[in-house]
């Protein structure tokens, strides 16, 4: 593990601390958590947030469990967003934002590796995770983009056709 890259800081009520971590994947933190086998409940996370990561990663099973692995058993939250497989989520994240708007160098998405909430949620299931809530994730003004204005996001429980975010606990 790199820990030239851990600090960790007290809250402002000083009860506890947040321990950052970089220049590590969630699979190393896992491993240096659990080496010794012995990780106390009160030392796993309460939150957990993979976001816009799922699509770019080739071994999305691994991740998942590595994460979940180091939620507090009863009240620990895992948050993730990604891209789903639609149609819709192709012409926009792919022709439209790499290749018509430049937003993003072409191939940073591969429409394959996108997935569906249904399918993460049975990926979930799994390893024991259920889903508490699901929402997409869409532009407030699409027609609207930068330099013109800022992208100002908004949640939308209909349309998680592009992007969506999804909270997930272990089964109770």
């Amino acid at each position: 593990s790199n820990n030239n890259n851990k600090k960790s800081t007290s809250t402002e009520s000083g009860v506890g601390s947040i321990d950052y971590r970089g220049g590590m994947s969630v699979e190393e933190l896992a491993k240096e958590y659990h080496k010794d086998n012995n990780l106390e409940d009160t030392e796993k996370f309460d939150i957990i947030c993979i976001l816009e990561v799922l699509e770019h990663v080739t071994d999305v099973d691994g991740l998942l469990q590595a994460a979940s692995s180091l939620l507090k058993p009863q009240t620990g939250m895992l948050f993730v967003s990604t891209m789903n497989q639609t149609l819709k989520s192709h012409a926009i994240a792919i022709v439209g934002a790499e290749y018509v708007m430049k937003y993003l160098p072409i191939g940073t998405h591969d429409w394959n590796k996108f997935l569906s909430p249904q399918e993460v949620e049975k990926r979930m299931a799994r390893i024991g995770l259920q889903s508490v809530d699901t929402c997409g994730m869409v532009l407030k003004h699409p027609w609207s983009a930068p330099p013109i204005s800022n992208w100002e996001w908004k949640l939308d429980r209909q349309d998680l056709d592009v992007n969506w975010i999804g909270g997930y606990q272990r089964l109770s």
